[in-house]
């Protein structure tokens, strides 16, 4: 009797051993954490010198606009870790996440992890610094500092597709662009995945949800693996104004275990973004200066414009007479008013116009060089004079244009043998007029008439008196002569 019960009390004792031995081993082989990334308040990082956030952070919880700031077309970055894994055992985890709510469009398609469009719209870049998730992917896991390898693979493209005014084929077409952009994978570090596939709900749903299907393994020697990526905030730019995820009240941006299969602690592992923390990035603003006119007779003004609220900027100027140009400074410039619009290079819908406007300079008279003296040329001269072509202008030091210097001249002029030539220099420039007159006198004669009224006359042979003849001069310049 004792012996049957000593044998009833081993297999007890056993079974139990091994009912206890199957639930620690179902319970090493769980997800640990799904978690979601909060990269911090918007007002912590516009006040911060760096203009980066500084309380970043990986939450299991509902993140708002305390702790995050997202815009339409970003990616939330989402992980899951999973331990107690053993090597040449397949596992699968069913991921879930909200499509639509209320007839409004929440996550439209699944991207990397460590997409960042759009991000800079907020003012600030995020490469390297503690907002770049690919910097922060390890973060609080248990394999921060381990170096893991990792795989990248393809995410398999949306099936389910909603024609829309915006788009021929929303969200197919939101993904594709992300495809182009290098950004359509799911990573797992310390792992391969073995299949990937979506189940997919309808986008013209009301609340509706999409899955995707990880099957994967841990690499040999390891027992614990995270996968990362990420879901793209949907936009009006796809579904159309009032359909997108900024226009649901709430939470609507669920990621959430659905299921697995030989992994435990697949219950509560949900994650929620609130609605407020997706917030309209600041509007693009502009500044402008300008400089003068150095001197009247210049275009040498200039003007530069700078974007704010954002980080690339494009430049289009307008101005007097069809002035364009696109570029941040414009030189070389008339006076007048300048405009200049500037957007958000990766969004040209997000513009601002500014106006300045490049003053004139002092108006200033231009001054005449190398103008003749004139003056007497005396009588008959052998050349008379003609306008010079060597005299120019200046105006503040500046030459004058050619055809801005001109000379005209009325004459010979006068009476009788005295003559006179006007010559009037002008230079015009900044409005105004230069003018100076050289005036040339001479005399021009006819070479003076001898004459007489005395005749040839035969004296014969010594004359007693000889006669003085009798002349006369006849001199037009000089008539008393």
């Amino acid at each position: 009797m004792k012996e049957k019960f000593l044998l009833c009390k081993r297999i007890f004792l056993f079974i139990s051993a091994f009912v206890l031995l199957c639930n620690i081993d179902t319970q090493a082989q769980s997800i640990d954490k799904l978690e979601q990334f909060a990269n911090g308040a918007l007002k912590d990082a516009l006040m911060a010198p760096s203009m980066v956030a500084t309380n970043v952070d990986w939450v299991t919880g509902n993140v708002n606009a305390a702790k995050a700031h997202y815009a339409c077309g970003m990616t939330i970055p989402y992980r899951l870790q999973a331990s107690g894994l053993e090597t040449g055992v397949k596992y699968q985890v069913t991921i879930g996440y909200d499509i639509t709510k209320g007839g409004k469009h929440a996550i439209d398609f699944l991207t990397s992890f460590n997409r960042d469009t759009n991000h800079d719209k907020f003012g600030h870049f995020i490469d390297g610094s503690i907002e770049d998730v690919e910097t922060q992917i390890l973060l609080g896991t248990a394999l921060e500092g381990t170096g893991p390898l990792y795989n990248n693979y393809e995410l398999p493209p949306p099936d389910s597709n909603m024609v829309t005014p915006e788009t021929p084929e929303a969200p197919l077409d939101g993904f594709n662009a992300s495809k182009l952009e290098g950004f359509d994978s799911i990573r797992i570090y310390n792992g391969t995945i073995t299949d990937l596939y979506n189940i997919e709900g309808s986008p013209g749903g009301d609340t509706e949800s999409s899955y995707l299907v990880v099957e994967f393994q841990v690499d040999p020697g390891q027992s614990i693996i995270l996968l990362a990526w990420g879901g793209n905030i949907a936009c009006e730019e796809l579904w159309g104004p009032g359909s997108s995820a900024a226009d649901i009240n709430g939470s609507p941006y669920h990621m959430y275990v659905e299921a697995c299969s030989g992994l435990g602690g697949c219950g509560n592992k949900e994650v929620q973004l609130s609605a407020t923390a997706i917030v309209a990035p600041p509007a693009i603003g502009c500044e402008v200066s300008a400089t003068p006119q150095s001197c009247c007779y210049l275009e040498d003004g200039t003007a530069s414009a700078q974007g704010t609220e954002g980080t690339e900027y494009s430049y289009s100027w307008t101005g007097p007479d069809g002035f364009t140009a696109f570029t941040q400074t414009i030189t070389g410039l008339a006076p007048g008013r300048y405009y200049v619009t500037v957007c958000d290079l990766n969004d040209n819908t997000n513009c601002s116009q500014c106006d300045t406007l490049v003053l004139a300079a002092n108006p200033e008279a231009p001054v005449l060089v190398g103008v003749p003296t004139g003056g007497d040329l005396g009588c008959n001269p052998v050349e008379l004079p003609e306008c010079d072509p060597n005299v120019t202008a200046t105006v503040c030091g500046v030459p004058v244009l050619a055809e801005d210097v001109t000379c005209v001249t009325v004459g010979p002029t006068g009476d009788g043998c005295e003559k006179q030539q006007v010559f009037t220099y002008e230079a015009t420039a900044c409005g105004l007029i230069t003018r100076e007159i050289v005036t040339y006198t001479w005399i021009e004669a006819e070479v003076p008439v001898i004459s007489t009224t005395d005749v040839d006359t035969d004296l014969g042979c010594n004359p007693q008196s000889i006669p003085v003849p009798s002349f006369s001069v006849t001199d037009e310049c000089n008539p008393s002569a």
